[in-house]
């Protein structure tokens, strides 16, 4: 057997215990994960802007004030943690994209 023949043969073996087809089932089910979950996000930081507002509004001045760098840090991690999200999101849809088109 050749080196040619013998290396086709392990790339078939390596192909065939890859189970291609469960990883791209898994895949599928993980894709709508994120997307459900993606939708929820949405809903809950619209909700937590609310609520900020309503904080802001119905509270004293000394309150918001001394309130007020505890919600900015919270905004400026909720706002780090949705980039980097959105980041690992877009990345892993990508390979999902190459994966779900092969045969």
């Amino acid at each position: 057997m050749t080196t040619t023949s013998k290396n086709i043969e392990l790339i078939v073996k390596q192909w065939t215990s890859f189970d291609l087809k469960t990883i791209q089932h898994d895949l599928d089910v993980t894709t709508t994960e994120i997307a459900s979950r993606a939708d929820e996000s949405d809903q809950s930081r619209r909700k937590l802007v609310e609520l900020s507002r309503d904080f802001k509004k119905n509270t004293n001045e000394d309150v918001r004030k001394a309130v007020a760098p505890i919600l900015k840090s919270f905004q400026i991690e909720i706002d780090s943690l949705s980039k980097r999200s959105k980041a690992a999101e877009k990345a892993f849809l990508e390979i999902y994209r190459h994966l779900s088109e092969l045969p």
